[in-house]
C-alpha cells in the first residue's frame, strides 16, 4: 500500500475522472512518483497492474547517464502513431510516463513540446519530477499540475507493514534515508540491503579518515560513473539523517554537517552536469 497525502489522493481521483493530455507530478524525490504515475495510468487505461507491465501501449522513458536526451523523445515519435485495435473501446488507449523529466535537455524539452502541442485524442503523458523551474516555461503552461506532498507519519508506517518491520526499524531506515521513502524502503528489503550496507559503511570510511586518506580513494570511488552516483546519493543521504540527529547539538558539530550536505550536493549536480570524475571527487574529498 503506497502512502499518499490526502490532497494528493484528491487530485489524482480528480483527474482520473478528468484526465488531461498533459499531466506532471511534482514532489520530491522518494514519496513514490513513479508508482503513482503507474496507478494513474492503470486506471486510465482500464487495465490491471500485472497488464500495465508489458502493455503495448504504455511506455516509459527514463534518464541515461542522468539526462533525458532528444533522442529518447524522437524515439517515441511512433509511439503516438500507433494503430488502436478496434476492440480496444476505452477513450484513453495510449499513455507515456517520462520519470524525472526536469532531466531532459533543452533539445529534448522542445522536442517534447511539439508532442504536446498536438497530442492524439486518446494519449496521455504523466511526468514525475522534483524541480519543475529546470522545465522551459513554455513547456510547463501545458501541463497540468499535481503536488505530491509528503504523506503523514502514520501513513508511511502503515504502508510499510507488508515487511513486517518493527516500528522501530522503519523510523530508523526513514532517518537514515532522510525521510526519503523510496530508499528507506530499499534499506529495509533484502534484494539491496547488503549493497546499501556497503554504500552507507564506504561514506562513513571517507568521513572518518583524513584528507590525505580520502584523497587516496579516489580512483575507488570513481571506477565507473553510476559508481560515483551511488556514493554521492548515499552521502547526501547520511548526511541529512546526521542532521537531524544533531539538532539540538553543538553548533560546530551541525555546521560541520551543513558543510559536508553542501559538498555533496554540489557534486552530485556536477555529475548531472556530466562534469568530470576525476576533478568533482578531489574537490569533493577537500571538502569533507
Amino acid at each position: 500500500m503506497l502512502a499518499i497525502h490526502p490532497d494528493t489522493q484528491a487530485a489524482l481521483e480528480s483527474f482520473e475522472r478528468t484526465p488531461s493530455h498533459a499531466v506532471a507530478l511534482i514532489g520530491s524525490p522518494g514519496l513514490g512518483k513513479t508508482l503513482l504515475a503507474r496507478e494513474m495510468a492503470r486506471q486510465v487505461l482500464g487495465i490491471t497492474d500485472t497488464v500495465l507491465t508489458n502493455y503495448p501501449y504504455f511506455r516509459t522513458i527514463v534518464p541515461q547517464d542522468g539526462t533525458i536526451s532528444i533522442a529518447q523523445i524522437r524515439e517515441i515519435r511512433s509511439f503516438f502513431t500507433l494503430t488502436i485495435p478496434s476492440h480496444v473501446k476505452h477513450s484513453i488507449a495510449r499513455v507515456l510516463l517520462v520519470e524525472d523529466a526536469d532531466t531532459m535537455t533543452r533539445e529534448a524539452q522542445n522536442a517534447f513540446l511539439k508532442l504536446l502541442e498536438e497530442p492524439p485524442e486518446d494519449a496521455v503523458c504523466v511526468l514525475t519530477l522534483a524541480k519543475p523551474q529546470r522545465l522551459l516555461a513554455t513547456m510547463r503552461s501545458r501541463l497540468q499540475k499535481i503536488q505530491v506532498h509528503k504523506p503523514r507519519l502514520e501513513d508511511v508506517l502503515k504502508s510499510f507493514q507488508p515487511l513486517n518491520r518493527e516500528q522501530l526499524e522503519v523510523e530508523r531506515a526513514l532517518m537514515l534515508s532522510g525521510g526519503n521513502i523510496s530508499a528507506a524502503y530499499n534499506l529495509l528489503t533484502d534484494t539491496t540491503a547488503t549493497t546499501t550496507d556497503a554504500s552507507v559503511e564506504l561514506v562513513k570510511s571517507t568521513l572518518s579518515a583524513d584528507t590525505f586518506t580520502r584523497l587516496t580513494m579516489i580512483d575507488g570511488l570513481i571506477s565507473d560513473r553510476s559508481a560515483a552516483v551511488r556514493y554521492v546519493d548515499t552521502l547526501i543521504l547520511v548526511t541529512q539523517a546526521s542532521l537531524h540527529q544533531a539538532v539540538g547539538s553543538d553548533v560546530a558539530r551541525i555546521k560541520r554537517w551543513y558543510q559536508v550536505l553542501r559538498a555533496a550536493q554540489q557534486a552530485q549536480v556536477a555529475l548531472a552536469q556530466k562534469g568530470n570524475l576525476k576533478l568533482v571527487f578531489t574537490e569533493l574529498m577537500l571538502s569533507l
